[in-house]
């Protein structure tokens, strides 16, 4: 496969010194969101030691992403999400603070090459026996690469409302019947999809469906999440976290070391992130940012 060359463009951040937090709990700030909501299920064995602080660096959060993947189905888990912090280059040593504001001239298919797919291949797998690359579904510019590991699960990058229809015709075993049984668990890392009604044209309505029930009705549960952001103006900086399948999601703010290595590079040993969340989600499809974004903002004071 040929992909274009990497171009990212770098923005200035500036420096904001965090020296006060509002006294918040994560029981006083937890918000219920409006989205399909499921309780909070009982902790288990295999995610009673994960890490409730964000990690540092993109090498540390595969680790712990795999880790919680590979609880998830172990619990019989089959639709099951993971969302990666990315560095440009794919660059595991690079820290999750987001250090620029990065554009991918070659859209997916450049995000894919040069990001995701060393992340996921190099990071998340990294140490899983018997997985195999089979390359992107049909078109190389939806970024849509699909990893697989014997029975146990099919792994596929990037599936958003444009390309549910090429996803689709997997979940439909057009490539391979695999993916159909029962016991075979579904893996989508970095999805971008919203709703089942976004999807294609008003007039597709078999297509429509289709995903309202793959995707809205499915039991989509994300067994690890860390996405890194910054507010309007790069004045808050922070990431919201999910630590396993059966925890909550929780809001962290950079740390000084993070806000140094952020706007300078400055990569330290310190953590990037504070330890103790400024807010919490008991649901289990993702917050809307919004309000993830606001909780930041009333969160710090500055």
């Amino acid at each position: 496969f040929f992909f274009f060359a990497c171009c990212f463009v770098v923005k200035a951040m500036p420096v904001v010194a965090v020296s006060q937090r509002r006294a918040v709990t994560v029981a006083a700030r937890t918000r219920a969101h409006t989205t399909p909501r499921s309780p909070l299920r009982s902790r288990t064995t295999a995610c009673a030691s994960v890490a409730l602080q964000p990690a540092s660096v993109i090498s540390a959060a595969c680790a712990h992403a795999r880790r919680a993947l590979l609880g998830a189905i172990d619990e019989k888990h089959r639709r099951i999400i993971v969302h990666l912090p990315i560095e440009a280059n794919g660059n595991l040593c690079a820290p999750t603070v987001p250090l620029a504001d990065i554009v991918f001239a070659g859209g997916m298919r450049q995000r894919f090459a040069e990001a995701t797919q060393p992340i996921v291949a190099d990071g998340l797998l990294e140490g899983v026996s018997d997985v195999s690359y089979h390359g992107v579904l049909e078109s190389q510019a939806d970024g849509m690469g699909v990893w697989s590991r014997r029975d146990d699960f099919t792994l596929v990058t990037h599936v958003g409302d444009q390309t549910f229809d090429v996803f689709l015709k997997l979940l439909r075993g057009e490539f391979g019947e695999r993916v159909m049984r029962q016991d075979h668990a579904i893996v989508l890392v970095n999805p971008y999809f919203t709703k089942g009604d976004n999807v294609g044209q008003p007039w597709d309505v078999k297509l429509r469906e289709a995903a309202r029930e793959e995707l809205d009705d499915a039991p989509w549960i994300t067994a690890y999440a860390h996405l890194p952001f910054r507010t309007a103006g790069s004045s808050r900086l922070g990431t919201l976290y999910k630590p396993s399948h059966d925890r909550g999601w929780r809001l962290h703010a950079a740390t000084e070391s993070g806000w140094n290595a952020a706007s300078f590079g400055e990569v330290s040993d310190e953590s990037m992130w504070d330890e103790d969340p400024c807010a919490g989600w008991h649901t289990e499809r993702m917050p809307d940012w919004s309000v993830v974004k606001q909780e930041l903002v009333d969160a710090l004071v500055l």
